[in-house]
């Protein structure tokens, strides 16, 4: 994309929809649904840009599809994103001219996602401070468990190689999901088990049937051998819905969070009060008087 006029100093993200979470987190199911959104732009979608795995219940052999990876996955070793491991040491534009890179025009809202943003949540809404920030999260061990559940290090979308191993894996998953929680507790956000109309709503979007693309009703189906999507009569919306399941997510809103945790209030207040005296002003006098 030609970003050769675009005013990068004034930019402030007020199109774009910033997304993280821990492998593991179930954020796909989530963000895929989003997605369909007739105000995203979709132009990260490709063929080799997503992952399905494929499993047969024991007992009733019903076969499950799930993973649900799709477009671009900002991250090292991954097609864009490779320095966003480090992203505090980048500056607003190579940010910026980094996540155009997937798309032929800026039209509509963008939806960045990458599983570093959670160790520079500071930095995204230093750089772009009208852009949401969906977060979600999850359990570290259950993280790990669905992770592997879902291929692991055979998953061939998007690329692991940066974690290494499965300490490795282990370990970041747990900073990641304590990055997410600092920031949650520090912004007073909460964390919710919603639907497709819960997250619309938290990121000013509409969530009629009419809001979101077209789409077979059948290729967002779970499991494809009974193609469950009538919890809804096939509307769009049970569709989706089917999609996200039980994601526990939320959302950075500038539009609406603009509080800190009131704990953090009250720490501020209280060092506000606190006299402090400089060191030069102090006469040792030992320890006795």
């Amino acid at each position: 994309m030609n970003l050769e006029n675009f005013d990068f100093e004034n930019y402030q993200g007020e199109d774009l929809i910033f997304a993280t979470g821990a492998p593991g987190s179930k954020w796909s199911g989530l963000l895929n649904a989003l997605s369909y959104h007739k105000e995203l732009n979709s132009q990260d979608k490709a063929d080799h840009r997503q992952y399905f795995i494929y499993y047969k219940q024991a007992q009733t052999a019903e076969v499950l599809r799930m993973g649900w990876h799709f477009g671009v996955y900002f991250g090292p070793d991954n097609e864009y994103g490779h320095d966003f491991d480090r992203l505090n040491e980048l500056s607003k534009e190579e940010i910026v001219r980094e996540i155009a890179r997937p798309y032929d025009n800026w039209d509509g809202i963008k939806m960045i996602k990458s599983h570093w943003f959670a160790y520079n949540l500071d930095t995204i809404t230093k750089y772009f401070p009208k852009a949401k920030i969906i977060l979600v999260w999850a359990p570290d061990e259950s993280c790990f468990d669905w992770w592997s559940h879902l291929g692991g290090w055979n998953i061939a979308f998007p690329v692991y190689t940066w974690y290494q191993d499965d300490e490795r894996m282990k370990r970041q998953i747990r900073l990641e999901n304590a990055f997410i929680l600092k920031f949650i507790f520090e912004k007073n956000l909460k964390i919710i088990k919603g639907g497709i109309k819960d997250i619309c709503s938290m990121v000013d979007l509409e969530s009629t049937e009419e809001s979101f693309r077209y789409f077979e009703p059948n290729s967002l189906s779970k499991n494809i051998t009974r193609l469950e999507t009538a919890e809804a009569n096939n509307s769009a919306i049970g569709a989706l819905n089917q999609l996200i399941g039980h994601t526990l997510f939320t959302v950075y809103n500038p539009n609406k969070n603009t509080g800190v945790h009131p704990v953090l209030n009250l720490i501020d207040n209280a060092f506000t009060k606190r006299t402090v005296h400089s060191i030069e002003s102090l006469i040792p006098l030992g320890n006795k008087i």
